[in-house]
């Protein structure tokens, strides 16, 4: 921000003029008149006008002359009542402060606000209103109008607190901004607190270019404060960017570094259940371009951020009551960015705690990064207000993260444990380029609930949860993806999908693990629950899946846009025999077997694994399995050189053969007229358990209820909470009044052959 630093250098020059012999004393000046005369005698420690008042010119003055101590400024409560006439306005630009102070404006019923500040000053076009050099200064409770800033750190001023101010809000409760930024911090400017999270040191930024301008400077704390509201908490006030935190990049020298600042605060005690935006939540709504800006402006030396920055328990585009977004007529929350991260590197958005979660709506992109290193977006909620309710999506991508080069190739971005509910057109999550790590999301809605990228290292997708998108669950338009452990509920078009932009090679994505916990359970899809798109030569391998009433067939290969044949150049293994114990077929020599068991002749539904087997040399295979009931129906896929065919066609177990007819003996009693009892079949397959309804991620009811059903008719079921033991339950299952913190609901199926299934699990978390 070049005009900051030119009007530094001015004020250095002016300040200068004032050095005279130093009063070491502190003392509290107290300002009686709205005037700007100079003090009559500088230095003397007294602060007199000719007009025998106290100016806040004259005990500025005053002050910097008592340079080893730290005075106050106070305003005296007869003459400074919150109103109006009692904003001061210089006729020059103001000293800077060059010994550390204290000004305290007193908190006062300001347009009709309690607890707003007493006093004001409307600054000069073109400079800033208030400019701080020295360490351990604060200014509070004043209302700072017009300037080219409001408050501008300067010079490597270390400890500045700004508390209780109205920057950009006149006394009369109105527009007043300031031209380039409400608070500016310069380079070497660290360890600034601004605002804090009691309600009085609430800092309400608003109609400037940047709100909070971090440039260079390390350790600030941002809490409890309103960017772009006005002081009601209901109209707006709008700023280009509401808080931006960058590197300086100077012509000559080293990279000067934003380092360790924290925006937010974790939530904790009442605030946590409260609805509103308190207890260090900073509110950062309705700017015309970026909420949170990381990137910054190269074309003004601006580079972005070292870090490691933190972004936690903020309201990103909501209104302080945390009840919907704020709506600015053309955009609701803001317009563009919630959080731009951008390049920034080493950037925490969210956090492992559930007072951690920034609740984000409204504008474009709700989280985006771009090219940086050890990107962690965690625990936040997208499209839903803090009380579960839903608020405007952000139009675009929920959280969208872009890496086609990083410094630290390993240094891919996280994505985990979010609940993000976009609109009809959105995509939940979207990932680009370099690998990333998408695990343990809630998505809801959306054209898609997650979309991967770009031609390079695939992304790690693993036990999220997609529901209801108006297309396809998961997309994969690169190669290399792992999608293990999902759970795809109701897409409209394929549960998991892979399917290119162009007529290009799509490879070495693999969908479904080798363990009953790698799965993934796709149901009710309008399409298939798996669809691959691609060209013959194309390699991605499906391994170990299960679902239902999927449109049609369960797994689909279809040409894209090349030439005749499938992707994965595989067609089905044929099964010659099904046994109880065993099926056995043929295949492509060293192809790779997978057997499953389907429960019904639906062609969209498998309900699970059986066992596997290699082709030999001939393209023999048999595959072992526990024993089945007879009319089990089995079918298989075969995997060679990384792609796997589609399910070919079932085959069905045998019936079992009756038992013999018992030979009776001399000496036994004559034969009943009952028929003769049979063995019942033999069943050593466990059921499959799912969980279909349950409570939301985040949320503050204190009630959870779940419903969950098995696929084998007749099933019982146990269930748990947290640390306690698996109990009989049957479905629906609902628990009441849950004190709040992060809970594990789990259910296991009982088949009437006694098989168990795995436990099946879902999180959840009470807000209060």
């Amino acid at each position: 921000m070049p005009t900051l630093r030119l009007a530094r250098a001015l004020l250095i020059a002016t300040c200068l003029l004032l050095a005279l012999p130093a009063v070491s004393s502190a003392a509290t000046y107290t300002v009686d008149s709205i005037g700007d005369q100079a003090d009559d005698d500088p230095g003397d420690g007294e602060c007199k006008t000719t007009f025998d008042t106290c100016t806040l010119r004259a005990a500025i003055e005053e002050s910097n002359f008592s340079v080893a101590a730290a005075d106050s400024i106070a305003f005296d409560a007869n003459e400074f009542k919150g109103e109006e006439i009692d904003m001061i306005q210089p006729g020059t630009t103001l000293p800077a402060i060059l010994s550390p102070l204290s000004i305290d404006g007193g908190s006062c019923t300001t347009a009709g606000i309690a607890g707003g500040p007493c006093a004001g000053i409307q600054g000069l076009a073109g400079d800033p209103v208030l400019a701080v050099e020295a360490d351990d200064s604060s200014i509070e409770g004043l209302a700072i109008t017009a300037g080219s800033i409001g408050i501008g750190v300067f010079g490597a001023s270390t400890g500045f607190t700004a508390a209780g101010n109205w920057i950009g809000i006149g006394l009369n409760g109105v527009n007043g901004g300031s031209a380039s930024a409400g608070i500016f911090l310069d380079p070497g400017s660290d360890q600034a607190t601004i605002g804090g999270s009691a309600v009085a040191d609430r800092n309400v930024i608003s109609f400037s270019g940047v709100g909070l301008d971090i440039e260079g400077a390390s350790g600030a704390v941002v809490r409890g404060n309103w960017f772009g509201m006005q002081a009601d908490g209901t109209h707006l006030g709008p700023a280009g960017a509401n808080i931006e935190i960058t590197n300086l990049k100077p012509l000559v020298g080293e990279e000067l570094k934003a380092e360790d600042n924290e925006i937010g605060a974790t939530i904790a005690g009442a605030a946590l259940s409260s609805a509103g935006c308190d207890g260090g939540c900073n509110v950062i709504s309705s700017a015309t371009g970026r909420g949170i800006d990381l990137a910054g402006n190269i074309g003004q030396g601006e580079t972005p951020a070292s870090g490691p920055t933190t972004i936690h328990g903020n309201y990103v585009g909501l209104n302080p009551a945390g009840t919907e977004t704020v709506d600015n007529v053309s955009y609701e929350g803001n317009a563009q960015y919630g959080i731009l991260a951008g390049g920034a590197d080493d950037v925490l958005v969210g956090g492992a705690e559930p007072g951690d979660a920034n609740f984000i709506g409204g504008g474009e992109y709700g989280v985006y990064g771009e090219n940086g290193d050890d990107l962690l977006v965690a625990g936040d909620t997208i499209g839903s207000a803090p009380g579960g309710s839903p608020i405007a999506p952000p139009a675009e991508v929920g959280i969208f993260a872009f890496a086609e080069v990083l410094d630290d190739p390993l240094a891919g971005a996280e994505i985990s444990d979010n609940s993000v509910r976009m609109g009809e057109d959105g995509i939940g999550i979207e990932h680009r380029f370099i690998g990333a790590q998408i695990v343990g999301n809630t998505l809801e809605g959306g054209a898609s609930g997650i979309l991967t990228k770009g031609a390079a290292d695939g992304s790690f997708v693993e036990g999220n949860l997609v529901e209801g998108s108006e297309d396809s669950g998961i997309v994969l338009q690169n190669p290399d993806n792992e999608v293990l452990g999902n759970e795809v509920l109701g897409a409209g078009q394929a549960g998991i999908e892979i399917n290119p932009t162009a007529t290009i090679d799509v490879s070495g994505n693999r969908i479904g693990g080798d363990s009953a916990e790698a799965e993934n359970a796709v149901f009710d899809s309008g399409d298939a629950a798996i669809q691959i798109f691609g060209v013959e030569d194309s390699r991605n391998e499906v391994g170990r899946n299960h679902g239902s009433g999927n449109g049609i067939d369960f797994i689909t290969l279809r040409p894209f846009n090349g030439p005749e044949g499938d992707p994965n150049g595989l067609k089905w293994p044929k099964i010659t025999a099904a046994a109880k114990v065993e099926a056995s077929g043929t295949a492509e020599p060293g192809a790779l077997v997978r057997v499953f068991r389907k429960a019904s002749v639906e062609p969209g539904e498998l309900a699970g694994f059986l066992g596997e087997a290699t082709a030999d040399g001939s393209g023999q295979w048999k595959a072992a399995y526990p024993a089945q009931p007879e009319g089990t129906m089995v079918t298989a896929t075969q995997t060679l050189g990384g792609g796997t065919s589609g399910l070919g066609e079932a085959a069905t177990t045998p019936p079992d053969p009756p038992a013999p007819t018992p030979t009776p003996t001399p000496t036994s009693p004559a034969p009943s007229a009952q028929a003769p009892l049979l063995s019942p079949p033999s069943d050593s397959t466990p059921p499959k358990a799912r969980i279909t309804k349950a409570p939301q991620a985040k949320s503050t009811s204190t009630t959870a209820k779940f419903k969950f059903n098995s696929d084998e008719t007749g099933s019982s079921f146990k269930c748990k909470l947290d640390k306690k033991a698996f109990a009989g339950c049957k479905s629906p299952k609902a628990y009441k009044k849950l004190k709040p913190g992060k809970h594990v609901f789990k259910v296991k199926a009982v088949d009437p052959a006694g098989n168990v299934s795995a436990v099946v699990s879902r999180k959840f978390t009470v807000l209060g």
